[in-house]
């Protein structure tokens, strides 16, 4: 017996999924501040194949590291952890609906549509995201609404 605790596979999965979501955010910030995994590497000490890896969900990121990507980029550590909500991270495994090479079918979009929006004025900024939060069913913000 080895001196390594043994954790089961349904953990593993889960530690994994929880892995790929936080990867996920991180690019989701670089790509939208239109940094490449290079600077980011730059601003964490590493490799952008180490950023990479953290990206894809293949390695775990550490409380330091990840803190230091959340003061980097100005968000708090929770935003990497939104929509993880307790008991409900399913697995990735071959039956996760992922569309080609490895990807959500809508992350890509997702990562244009911040991409873009770094162009907009503020003023237009604001409506744009009223408009989301109106077609997402969300409840505008009075704030964001009434700032100019």
């Amino acid at each position: 017996m080895s001196g390594k605790p043994q954790v089961d596979e349904q953990t593993d999965d889960v530690a994994h999924a929880i892995n790929e979501r936080v990867g996920k955010r991180i690019k989701m910030i670089r790509v939208t501040n239109g940094h490449s995994q290079e600077t980011l590497g730059r601003v964490l000490g590493l490799t952008f194949q180490q950023v990479q890896k953290y990206e894809r969900g293949s390695n775990k990121i550490s409380a330091d590291k990840l803190w230091r990507v959340a003061q980097h980029y100005h968000v708090e550590l929770e935003y990497f952890f939104q929509d993880i909500e307790p008991g409900a991270v399913q697995p990735t495994g071959p039956g996760a609906e992922v569309g080609k090479q490895g990807r959500a079918p809508h992350e890509r979009l997702r990562l244009e549509i911040g991409r873009e929006a770094r162009r907009l004025p503020p003023r237009l900024l604001r409506a744009v995201l009223n408009v989301m939060r109106a077609a997402s069913g969300a409840p505008a913000d009075a704030a964001i609404v009434e700032a100019e």
